[in-house]
């Protein structure tokens, strides 16, 4: 695949041929975090049905921008690569209308797994990430599915999108009220009722070499306790020497000695 062929791909609104699978699956490797390559290639796998749609399908998912322009790429119509003459439309309307049933169904099954695939990599961000973003995509959701639709009468005429770029219908703004899947709103509320982690702290040398120097008997060392009176800190020096008193009691004349020295130093 030449950069100019993988330019039309995204400048004609179509999917690459099954011989350029490959050189895609390439790219999205290459770039795992290019939203645009990582949804180009799993609608690719979707409409060839290859078995390692669902596997992709979890990957783009993480990196997509909008799930929900994931969610409607996947769910479309295999994508055209030039204008349909009205004879030829009137024909494929027709082979729909025939197939509608055995569609319908497929599309059922499609959207479990994708449901299914998308609810997973939510799951897996949650853990990792911070909630409050996925408490403002669920409110979204769940407001969205509550909005009336708009009446086809007042929708006017839609741009067909074979006559839009990849990018551009990736990009583009959600105008029309969106109708949300059942599914979908119930991970929304959710994902809303996910009660929130502690947040991390982040690691500060500081505060960890503060921690150090707290006292806990379990730590007192002969080492700690020179090093407090060498820096004048007699009252922990006398503390430290106690404490050692009691932890090495064969030791302890030494250290009763030392802590006389210390607190005449002391006073």
């Amino acid at each position: 695949m030449t950069k100019d062929e993988f330019q039309s791909y995204l400048t004609a609104f179509r999917l690459p041929d099954q011989k350029h699978i490959t050189v895609l699956r390439d790219l999205a490797e290459a770039h795992p975090y290019s939203s645009t390559i990582q949804m180009l290639y799993t609608k690719t796998l979707h409409t060839s049905k290859s078995i390692y749609y669902e596997d992709q399908l979890q990957s783009a998912a993480l990196v997509a921008s909008d799930r929900r322009k994931l969610y409607q790429l996947i769910m479309s119509p295999p994508l055209e690569t030039a204008v349909i003459q009205n004879a030829e439309t009137e024909l494929i309307v027709a082979d729909q209308s025939i197939d509608s049933a055995s569609e319908r169904t497929n599309d059922a099954v499609d959207q479990g797994i994708l449901i299914e695939a998308i609810n997973s990599s939510i799951q897996q961000e949650i853990s990792e990430s911070e909630p409050e973003n996925y408490e403002d995509l669920a409110k979204e959701l769940v407001e969205e599915s509550k909005e009336k639709n708009v009446p086809d009468n007042q929708t006017g005429s839609k741009e067909n999108p074979s006559h839009q770029s990849f990018n551009d219908w990736l990009n583009a703004g959600s105008s029309e009220s969106k109708k949300i899947e059942p599914e979908l709103i119930q991970i929304a509320e959710q994902l809303a009722s996910t009660p929130k982690r502690e947040k991390k702290q982040f690691f500060s040398a500081t505060k960890m070499a503060a921690k150090s120097l707290i006292d806990e008997g379990e730590i007192v060392t002969e080492t700690l306790a020179k090093i407090y009176a060498d820096q004048g800190n007699y009252v922990k020096a006398i503390q430290a020497y106690r404490t050692l008193c009691l932890k090495i009691p064969e030791k302890s004349v030494l250290f009763a000695a030392r802590i006389k020295e210390l607190e005449k130093l002391k006073n």
